[in-house]
């Protein structure tokens, strides 16, 4: 699938209730990642711990004909930086001791598979991605 905004923000939606109990807040902004090495991002505004998050955005790569297995290991696993990082008890890591228990309790409550470093084989490139890209040398054209 062709990822755009509205795919994105209804996946979130689906997401949020299905994983986190609709507890996470709408972000600030969802957008496209114009990066073939970067799958998702999950950002916000240096905050201190246990305060409200400012401009949270969440941001998945548009390079990509994403399958919804992907997307969703995906986009969860930004979605679940989102909550660590309301929680009062911030890593100075990213994917730190406490996002790797975290993604590994979700993948064996949900059967998901939730990887710092997610295994792409297979996918291809979207159609979207620009023609000059790296990515057409590393992945294969969407068919």
């Amino acid at each position: 699938m062709e990822i755009t905004i509205d795919i994105i923000e209804e996946k979130f939606e689906e997401y949020n209730k299905l994983y986190f109990g609709g507890r996470l807040l709408w972000p600030y902004e969802f957008y496209l990642i114009r990066s073939f090495r970067c799958f998702g991002r999950f950002s916000c505004n240096q905050h201190s711990p246990g305060s409200r998050l400012r401009n949270v955005r969440i941001g998945i790569s548009m390079y990509y004909d994403w399958t919804e297995e992907y997307l969703r290991d995906v986009l969860v696993h930004e979605m679940l930086h989102y909550k660590l990082e309301r929680s009062k008890n911030v890593e100075k890591k990213m994917h730190g001791p406490r996002f790797l228990k975290a993604a590994a309790e979700m993948n064996e409550k949900y059967g998901l598979n939730i990887q710092v470093h997610p295994n792409l084989r297979g996918l291809k490139v979207s159609a979207a991605a620009p023609k000059r890209s790296l990515a057409r040398f590393f992945w294969a054209p969407a068919s």
